[in-house]
């Protein structure tokens, strides 16, 4: 049987119990329709959940099944699961230290748009409770002054720096995305910092997102 006929099943069953709501034989059978139909869900969304990014496939069917099965610890276990697998957006995490010197967008020197940037002044350190695998940005510049300012870009995890790129010129610099293994990490610090002694800086990262990838 699928989930529809699951749910036919469950709908006249609970006709009966509204007339007869202290039958031990027809609570019995809603019981077991439930769990089967319970059962079936899950099944369909691990069968959907190839990839972690096929986590929305999966978390559809999850969400469906809690609207007809209300607060049934299984559906809710799988649905905090498959959620977890979501991308997040760091500019809108809560701040563990730091500062995130945040602008809504920018506009960088080829005219690409940037949205929910960390731009220069940044000294941010988050909290990742080791739920994450991944952390990914794209840094570009958006500097037309001809200043030819230098910036350091440095991600930390647990205080031991685990990226670091020099000499970002950010008046010449082409976007260019950054991915890292996060695997475990407890404390993320992200640093956007000048190099020498020009007071005028215009280069941040963008797109800056963690995810779970390990089921």
């Amino acid at each position: 049987a699928d989930n529809d006929d699951y749910l036919s099943a469950i709908s006249l069953i609970q006709k009966l119990d509204r007339q007869l709501p202290d039958d031990p034989e027809v609570n019995t059978q809603l019981t077991i329709y439930e769990t089967l139909y319970v059962d079936q869900a899950l099944k369909t969304a691990e069968q959907f959940f190839v990839t972690y990014t096929d986590y929305d496939k999966a978390l559809e069917i999850i969400n469906e099944a809690l609207m007809y099965i209300n607060d049934n610890d299984e559906l809710n276990y799988y649905q905090e699961y498959y959620e977890s697998f979501a991308p997040v957006d760091v500019y809108n995490m809560e701040i563990l230290k730091g500062k995130a010197n945040k602008s809504p967008y920018e506009t960088d020197i080829y005219g690409t748009k940037f949205e929910n940037c960390f731009c220069y002044g940044t000294d941010v350190t988050y909290f990742l409770d080791a739920k994450y695998n991944t952390f990914s940005a794209t840094m570009f510049g958006y500097n037309k002054a001809n200043s030819g300012s230098s910036i350091c870009l440095k991600v930390y995890a647990d205080g031991k720096i685990i990226y670091e790129k020099n000499n970002i010129e950010d008046n010449d610099i082409k976007p260019f995305d950054i991915e890292i293994d996060v695997t475990g990490v407890s404390e993320l610090r992200i640093v956007d910092e000048k190099i020498g002694l020009t007071s005028y800086h215009k280069a941040g990262i963008s797109n800056i997102t963690l995810q779970r990838t390990s089921k």
